[in-house]
Order: C-alpha cells, then structure tokens, then sequence
C-alpha cells in the first residue's frame, strides 16, 4: 500500500523532524510539503526533511511558477536530489493565495507548460534556448554535476491544467 503525506511547514523545525520521523516510520512513500506563501520556507524544510530521512520522495505540494522561475528551481531541485541521495519530486501548479501580492494567473496551464520545459531541459544537460511568453533563456545551463531526473507531479482543479498533466507530467 503507497502511503502519501502532506505537511504545512506551520509548526518549528523541530515540531516537523518529529512528525517527519513518524512519517518515515509509517514507511509512507512520499512526503509532500505545502508551498505557502509566508509560511516557513519549502526549499529548506524539505532539505532538513531530507536530511533525517532515508527512504520517502519529498518535494513541494505545490510550488508556483508566478513566484519561482524554472532556472533557479531546477538549481535547488539538483541540489536537494543530491542531498536526498536522489529523492525529490517536483509538485508544481498555480496554487492560491498569491493573489494578495499582485500576481495575475492568466494562462496557467501556459505558464506551467513553459516552466515544466525549462525545467526539464536544463536537468537533462546541455545548454538551454528557450523563448516563450512567460520565460526566456540564451545559452543557459547548469553545471554538469547538478543534472538529474526529478519526477513530475501537477496540482490542479482546472480540466485544461489536468489535460497538460497527462501530456507533461510523471
């Protein structure tokens, strides 16, 4: 049986190493940490969450492409699979609540399909030209030691989203 668990970093690092133990211990098989705007930052509960564990996924339910750009984020994803010893997933949608600091989600199934190729890409290797309506990039790569394969989750409620999630997605 595949058990799935998420936490909202709302509690102390230390309330969360708890619950994260429990969790490992549950022998769930992925661990899904909310992504929320003013809440404890994801990127760094989920690398100590990786840290104190062996054996769960972990990555973000859900990261934003309005907030975070695919280049940076692929960065982080590398570096956390590495920490993790290759246990990271990556959980992107347009999510809520970033409405209160002046984004506007039009397109979002746009936007993540951009993102999730620029993504991609630059985690496979090489040098990167992409040119799109959200994002662009000229002869952009990563070091060679940060390429990896980071699986794909997309969270949505919207029918053209869940259309592209089938066509991009893990």
């Amino acid at each position: 049986m595949k058990v799935e668990v998420e936490i909202t970093p709302v509690s102390s690092i230390d309330q969360t190493l708890e619950l994260v133990e429990v969790i490992e211990g549950f022998s769930a098989t992925r661990l899904g940490v909310s992504d929320v705007v003013l809440f404890r930052d994801v990127y760094s509960t989920m690398t100590i969450c990786a840290q104190h564990t062996n054996r769960v996924l972990i990555g973000p339910l859900v990261t934003n492409p309005y907030l975070r750009h695919p280049v940076p984020t692929a960065a982080s994803f590398a570096t956390m699979n590495e920490i993790s010893s290759g246990r990271m997933f990556l959980g992107i949608g347009v999510g809520s609540g970033i409405s209160q600091l002046g984004f506007s989600q039009s397109n979002p199934a746009g936007i993540l399909e951009e993102f999730i190729l620029v993504f991609k890409r630059l985690l496979e290797g090489g040098k990167v030209d992409f040119h799109g309506d959200y994002f662009s990039l000229s002869n952009v790569a990563l070091p060679h030691e940060l390429t990896a394969k980071i699986p794909i989750v997309i969270g949505t409620r919207s029918e053209q989203v869940c259309k592209l999630a089938g066509k991009v997605a893990d």
